[in-house]
């Protein structure tokens, strides 16, 4: 029988709620001989992989250092079950000799996927590409210590099999990468010249689109109201290493900002950082130091159904800035309590170091470059190109 269909295959790496290929999966459904598979662990597995990155330390300066530790003696269990799980997909699939690997994440991963790869095309005629889709904010700086990286992750290969390190951002030279933006697309060019870049918030946001488009049907707000809210997304800047204060300074140096937005008559929501552990303790902050008096808690539902209510979307530092400007929403970065850095759109800035009433003002007048009141689907011409031609 002619080999003619193509596997697409989806890796589900952490646990979440929200599916990164939704984007990739809308396209691939236009096309036939397209067989489409995702990649989901056992909750066993998760749990490793949740306590070696994102179980809560108390010491952050030794959170690297703990990672490592967890992931050599426990992640080669992990490492197995999906390449188990993948040599099964092969075999039920043996006609499809062109097969496409799905990673929304990089680091670690993007090192094992290639191990991968080379295993299978040394044993079976396939020709495997590895994509991978952009799904959070990244400082676009070098990884640190990368030559120590690579001879740790060739010590590891040669005794267990499998890599423990990534190398950041576009460090594993995957063959094609989605991203949000200009800036991520000049970064991992030069990092890896021979990957293939695309700029595509309709891939990289998929999910978020189409929850955004249906909710705003049935909206009840006036867009009046809508262009007076602003999403606040806060961030767990404890181990955040660009973050210039403590959670407590921080808090203290913002306060006065939410005051005046209130008085101006904006409707602020402010959206705690979904990882923080311990809610409690940041929430008695805010009241503290006064915010809480000036704006709404914003935890209750999904990001999607927050952004229908409003026009921007303003934080010091957080991928929530990217999802309110793909829906049509202003982001605003709050300068002065983190070390600079250059966002990948169009944006606007309020620095707290500045007279406060006059940064408003600059920052607000601008809100019509930036808002639509309904979502748009518009695919980006390079990405219909790339789907035509795999």
């Amino acid at each position: 029988m002619e080999r003619n269909e193509s596997l697409h295959l989806f890796f589900h790496l952490v646990k979440r709620p929200k599916d990164f290929f939704t984007g990739v999966k809308k396209k691939l459904d236009q096309y036939e001989n397209i067989i489409a598979k995702d990649i989901i662990l056992d909750d066993k597995y998760y749990d490793i992989i949740d306590e070696a990155e994102y179980a809560k330390v108390f010491l952050y300066s030794a959170a690297s250092e703990l990672k490592i530790l967890r992931r050599a003696i426990n992640y080669r269990k992990v490492f197995r079950e999906l390449e188990r799980l993948i040599w099964n997909v092969i075999d039920e699939n043996k006609f499809s000799n062109k097969v496409y690997f799905y990673l929304a994440d990089e680091g670690v991963w993007g090192e094992f996927i290639k191990v991968l790869k080379h295993r299978i095309t040394e044993k079976c005629n396939v020709n495997i590409t590895i994509i991978n889709i952009q799904h959070g904010f990244f400082m676009l700086r070098d990884g640190p210590a990368l030559k120590v990286r690579h001879l740790v992750n060739k010590i590891f290969k040669f005794f267990n099999t499998y890599p423990i390190l990534g190398y950041g951002f576009g460090g594993s030279k995957l063959d094609t990468y989605f991203v949000y933006g200009k800036l991520e697309k000049e970064f991992v060019s030069k990092h890896a010249p021979q990957s293939k870049v695309i700029v595509s918030p309709m891939i990289c946001k998929g999910e978020l689109i189409d929850e955004v488009y249906e909710l705003q049907q049935s909206r009840s707000k006036s867009d009046e109201e809508i262009r007076n809210g602003i999403l606040f997304a806060a961030q767990l800047n404890e181990i955040n290493p660009d973050c210039s204060y403590s959670e407590e300074e921080l808090t203290q140096k913002i306060a006065p900002l939410f005051k005046l937005l209130k008085e101006k008559g904006y409707h602020v929501y402010y959206r705690l950082h979904p990882a923080i552990p311990d809610k409690d303790r940041y929430i008695k902050l805010l009241k503290k130091y006064g915010i809480l008096e000036n704006v709404i808690l914003a935890n209750e539902k999904k990001l999607s159904e927050y952004l229908v209510l409003v026009g921007s979307v303003m934080a010091i530092q957080s991928t929530t800035l990217y999802d309110g400007f793909v829906v049509g929403r202003m982001p605003v970065v709050i300068r002065g309590l983190s070390k600079h850095f250059e966002f990948t759109t169009a944006h606007e800035s309020i620095d707290l170091k500045k007279p406060l009433d006059m940064e408003v003002w600059n920052a607000f007048k601008n809100i019509d470059r930036y808002y639509r009141d309904v979502v748009t689907f518009e695919l980006e011409p390079e990405v219909k190109f790339f789907f035509n031609n795999i």
